[in-house]
């Protein structure tokens, strides 16, 4: 469920910003940095 689950909110993030630009990667560094912060919390 968990990875069904990522893809679909990867699908999202990818129609807002389509170009593989600056943004996005530092968009997407951000959220996995966060996650792991999160984890480390659990």
């Amino acid at each position: 469920m968990e990875a069904a689950g990522r893809s679909d909110s990867r699908g999202e993030e990818n129609q807002k910003i389509c170009l593989d630009s600056p943004e996005k990667v530092f968009y997407n560094a951000y959220n996995f940095i966060f996650q792991l912060i999160e984890k480390e919390k659990h």
